[in-house]
């Protein structure tokens, strides 16, 4: 699988079907790919660029926060820092479980320079929409018990969701 091909997996924005060709950041139509060096589209998608594109989503066009409890270290994952640009990006997919590490032995690797397949693509997309919806669901959850407002935008929001995540499935 290219760069290329697995940019054009994710939606628009949430609630919205894949493959949808440009890539915005929600309503502001700003192309949430600017400014990042993910490869060229052409390029052979490597783990390592792969979670440094999911962790980026989750960020840019979900609003996901980062996780700062049970991140893998380098005694979890010997080769976590193989990459000193990508580890924090690694770190933050292994933590939620979007992506996992290869057992080699007794060691637990993330093999950053391996390639990544289509079906793990779409397993990886899937997985973290599926994260991506329970944080931002929780989040509102919060955001509304301080602010006093109803329920409606929270059921909206997980309904995009859920059929973004049907919409997805259906390409596996």
């Amino acid at each position: 699988m290219t760069v290329g091909a697995f940019l054009r997996y994710f939606p628009d924005a949430p609630g919205e079907a894949p493959d949808c060709g440009k890539m915005t950041d929600g309503p502001s139509g700003a192309d949430w790919t600017a400014g990042e060096d993910f490869g060229s589209e052409d390029e052979v998608l490597l783990r390592k660029n792969c979670a440094r594109i999911l962790h980026r989503y989750l960020q840019k066009v979900m609003g996901v926060k980062d996780v700062t409890k049970g991140l893998p270290s380098y005694e979890d994952v010997r080769d976590i820092y193989d990459c000193r640009i990508c580890a924090p990006h690694i770190s933050q997919v292994l933590a939620r479980g979007i992506m996992e590490t290869r057992t080699r032995g007794n060691l637990q690797l993330f093999e950053g320079n391996g390639e990544v397949l289509k079906e793990e693509a779409s397993l990886y997309i899937s997985r973290m929409l599926k994260k991506g919806q329970k944080e931002t669901a929780d989040l509102m959850t919060d955001l509304l018990k301080t602010t006093g407002s109803n329920t409606a935008t929270l059921h909206t929001i997980n309904h995009e969701t859920e059929r973004l995540i049907t919409t997805l499935n259906s390409y596996t």
